[in-house]
């Protein structure tokens, strides 16, 4: 197998050994309602939480939270995935609800889209990977590179996009509708997001609502087909295997991938 090939297959299977020992004990979807911690900060991160989430879904390869109280719906979304991740931060999250379960996401009555990348501005390069003997993980090194990956996200990612809500479309960050989003990585480059939504703007469509369904949407793209330069007589059989898996990362970077799930509202404890 050709060096390049080897290495990022042995990448690949030791972040999918990684995903696969913390997601085996969790659900693939969360219906069950629960209450926000009362320490509860749009900030980026899982503190409140203890870092621990309510499912794992395989098809997006996220871990997540839904969460409620008597004004916000709380979303956090956790990836560890270095490919998901990059399709996230370039190609952006989408949240999507739904009064009734309907797999389309045009029944969506609101949606929430962030991050909302602009292409013309560059696309984000991130420090993700951790491969190779020569590669320095030291406390020193992670502490730099998540400095410099959250500093490229404040740069680059500025725009929430609303749909369904009247006289809500494109806002800041820094709204005053009360729609707060925050995004970050830690020192194992893995990444974040947070999304508050206030309750009044679904009540608005819904009325008194106990119950919804939601959409998740990692927006990517088609797949990629990126050539290989075929060598005079083919690949072996092994750099084919090696070939192949690359076709599948580049294919996982790009791909549009979602599920759905049902939310019940929980009541203060």
């Amino acid at each position: 197998m050709c060096k390049i090939c080897k290495n990022l297959s042995i990448c690949f299977v030791l972040l999918l050994k990684l995903v696969l020992v913390n997601a085996q004990k969790l659900p693939i979807k969360q219906n069950n309602g629960l209450w926000v911690p009362a320490n509860i900060k749009i900030n980026g991160n899982a503190d409140e939480w203890d870092n621990k989430f309510q499912a794992y879904n395989h098809a997006t390869d996220l871990f997540y939270t839904l969460a409620n109280n008597d004004a916000f719906i709380y979303l956090i979304v956790h990836a560890e995935d270095p490919d998901v991740i990059t399709t996230i931060s370039t190609y952006g999250f989408t949240f999507g609800i739904q009064v009734e379960k309907n797999a389309n996401a045009n029944k969506n009555l609101i949606v929430i889209q962030f991050p909302l990348f602009d292409f013309k501005n560059g696309i984000p390069i991130f420090s993700l990977y951790k491969a190779g003997a020569a590669i320095d993980t030291s406390a020193s090194v992670e502490q730099t590179i998540m400095t410099g990956n959250n500093k490229l996200l404040q740069q680059k990612h500025k725009i929430i996009i609303v749909n369904g809500v009247a006289a809500l479309d494109t806002l800041s960050i820094y709204n005053d509708k009360g729609i707060k989003v925050a995004e970050s990585f830690d020192n194992k480059r893995t990444y974040t997001l947070e999304m508050a939504i206030p309750l009044k703007y679904i009540k608005q469509l819904t009325g008194d609502v106990s119950k919804f369904s939601y959409h998740m949407l990692i927006n990517g793209r088609e797949t990629a087909n990126i050539p290989f330069n075929t060598p005079p007589g083919g690949f072996t059989p092994e750099e084919q295997k090696g070939v192949d898996a690359l076709y599948a990362r580049i294919n996982k970077r790009y791909a549009r991938t979602d599920f759905w799930g049902e939310y019940t509202l929980a009541k203060k404890p």
